[in-house]
């Protein structure tokens, strides 16, 4: 009972947002997908379940798993590994600047910062490609 209080709870917290889906079928097929979290992994799983885009991320990498969050090089590393291509083939989107756009950039992986709340960065800080909306991101890849 705890377990689907927990659950029930989960699906109320993370719906997606309205242009996930759209963004992610848009690259089905074009892109290999996965998600790098810095969560436990049957919380990822469970996440991307309840909020209807397991499908589209076969590989799932975690701190958990891998012994170390973002921003270390690590936790990309093994992301690299799982999708079988190499730093300069890859890229990273994300909401968080320092955790995923910067962590992955220490690997010479590209950038794309979904920065929904038009956050402004720090003098100096390099935002790498910024998007305010996934239904940017197809645009984005495609300058990249």
């Amino acid at each position: 009972q705890l377990a689907e209080a927990f659950r029930a709870r989960l699906a109320a917290q993370c719906p997606p947002f309205d242009d996930v889906v759209g963004a992610l079928e848009a690259l089905r097929g074009a892109y290999a997908l996965a998600v790098i979290s810095n969560g436990p992994m049957d919380v990822q799983r469970l996440k991307l379940r309840v909020a209807g885009i397991e499908r589209f991320f076969p590989i799932v990498v975690t701190s958990g798993e891998v012994g170390f969050g973002k921003p270390h090089e690590r936790i990309f590393a093994a992301a690299l590994e799982a999708l079988g291509v190499s730093a300069d083939e890859a890229v990273m989107v994300g909401d968080h600047l320092e955790r995923d756009i910067h962590g992955a950039r220490r690997l010479a992986i590209s950038g794309i910062w979904l920065n929904r709340s038009a956050v402004a960065t720090a003098a100096g800080v390099d935002p790498a490609v910024e998007i305010a909306s996934l239904s940017e991101l197809a645009g984005a890849l495609a300058a990249i």
